[in-house]
C-alpha cells in the first residue's frame, strides 16, 4: 500500500491506495520534486519531496517550498495510531533534522496535510504554524449528470472568452480583473490574505491579479467560462477551468472563480457547473477546493452538486530568513 500526505489536493479518492511510491502513480502529470529525502521506520519506507513554487516565490521574494510525505508498505496500525507505532516522533525528527540542515535555505516551507493523519502532529512538533484551514470537493462529473437540477431563469449567460470575437476580448479579459478585485475586495481566507508573512510581503490582491495574469498566459481563452447579463451586456462572473501539474488526466479543477457582489445570489456558480457538463469528458472529474471559512462558496458548492472529500489544513514555517 502507498500513502501520500497531500492525497485530497491532487485528488485521490482515499489516503491508501495500491502500489508503490517509486512505481508510476497513474494519476498525470506529477510535479517534479527539486529535492527529496528518504529513510525508514520500522518496516515503513518513508520518502519526503519538496518542490520550490517559483510562482510564488518570485511574487513574495523568498524561496516558497511545498513539502509532502510518502509511505510505502503502510501498516494500518502506523496511520490508526502514529503516536504509538513510533511513526510521529520518526517524522518529526526527520523535519527537524532537515530545517537544521538547511536543505531548504532561508525559505517559507508549507505543506497541506489532514490533521488526523501522521504528519500533523510532526510539523506541529517541529514549529508549523497552521495558516489555512481548506474544504476539498472531488465530484465525477457522471455524479453531477445523474442528479436533478433546479430551473434556472434566462437573465444570464454562460459563454466563453473564446465564443467572444477577437477584438472583444481585451475589453472582457479587463472586466475579468475588474470582477475578480471587487469580489476579493483585498479580503480573502487562504493564506495569501491571512498569513502576516505573506501579507508583509505582498497584499492579498496582488496575488489574485499575478495568478489571473498566469491563468491568461497557461490557458486558452476555452478555459475562461464568463457569466454575461443579458440585459445590460455585464461580465457579472468568470470561472477559469483546466488542469494542472499533478491531477490526473481526467481531474479538472476551477483555478480561481468569482463573481460580482451585487450579483451575489443569482446562482453563477450553478450555472457554471451546467456549462462544464456540456464541454467536460463523460469520464472527468472536478476537484475544488476553498476555505473553510468561506460559506458562501461551501454553500454554492453544494447547491451544484459537490461531493465534499476531506479538510485540509495549510502549514508553514519560514526558517532562516525574516518576514
Amino acid at each position: 500500500m502507498y500513502y501520500r500526505s497531500d492525497w485530497p489536493e491532487v485528488g485521490l479518492s482515499g489516503p491508501l491506495r495500491e502500489g508503490s511510491q517509486r512505481e508510476p502513480t497513474g494519476q498525470g502529470d506529477d510535479v517534479a520534486a527539486d529535492w527529496s529525502d528518504q529513510s525508514r521506520v520500522g518496516g515503513i519506507d518513508v520518502r519526503w519531496t519538496a518542490s520550490r513554487d517559483r510562482f510564488e516565490s518570485t511574487l513574495y521574494d523568498i524561496p516558497v517550498w511545498h513539502l509532502r510525505l510518502e509511505l510505502d508498505h503502510v501498516l494500518s496500525d502506523a496511520l490508526a495510531d502514529p503516536v504509538q507505532s513510533g511513526l510521529t516522533a520518526a517524522l518529526t525528527s526527520d523535519v527537524q533534522r532537515f530545517l537544521k540542515s538547511g536543505a531548504w535555505g532561508s525559505a517559507y516551507v508549507c505543506s497541506t496535510v489532514v490533521k488526523s493523519e501522521p504528519l500533523y502532529q510532526s510539523l506541529v512538533d517541529s514549529g508549523f504554524t497552521e495558516v489555512e484551514e481548506r474544504r476539498v470537493y472531488r465530484t465525477p462529473i457522471r455524479h453531477l449528470v445523474e442528479r436533478p437540477w433546479p430551473a434556472l431563469d434566462g437573465s444570464l449567460a454562460i459563454t466563453s472568452l473564446a465564443d467572444f470575437p477577437q477584438e472583444q476580448r481585451a475589453s472582457v479579459t479587463a472586466q475579468i480583473f475588474k470582477v475578480s478585485a471587487e469580489a476579493f475586495g483585498g479580503t480573502g481566507h487562504s493564506r495569501h490574505f491571512t498569513d502576516p508573512v505573506l501579507t508583509a510581503r505582498r497584499p492579498g490582491l496582488d496575488y489574485i491579479g499575478a495568478a489571473m495574469a498566469l491563468n491568461f498566459e497557461r490557458f486558452s481563452p476555452a478555459a475562461f467560462l464568463v457569466a454575461v447579463e443579458h440585459v445590460s451586456g455585464c461580465i457579472c462572473g468568470f470561472s477559469v477551468v483546466g488542469r494542472k501539474p499533478g491531477l490526473g488526466a481526467m481531474m479538472y479543477t476551477q483555478l480561481l472563480s468569482a463573481a460580482r457582489p451585487a450579483f451575489q445570489g443569482r446562482d453563477i456558480y450553478l450555472r457554471i457547473t451546467r456549462r462544464l457538463l456540456e464541454t467536460l469528458p463523460a469520464d472527468a472529474t472536478l476537484l475544488n477546493v476553498t476555505h473553510a471559512g468561506n460559506l458562501p462558496m461551501q454553500m454554492a458548492y453544494q447547491r451544484s452538486g459537490r461531493v465534499h472529500l476531506a479538510d485540509t489544513t495549510a502549514m508553514r514555517i519560514v526558517h532562516g530568513a525574516s518576514s
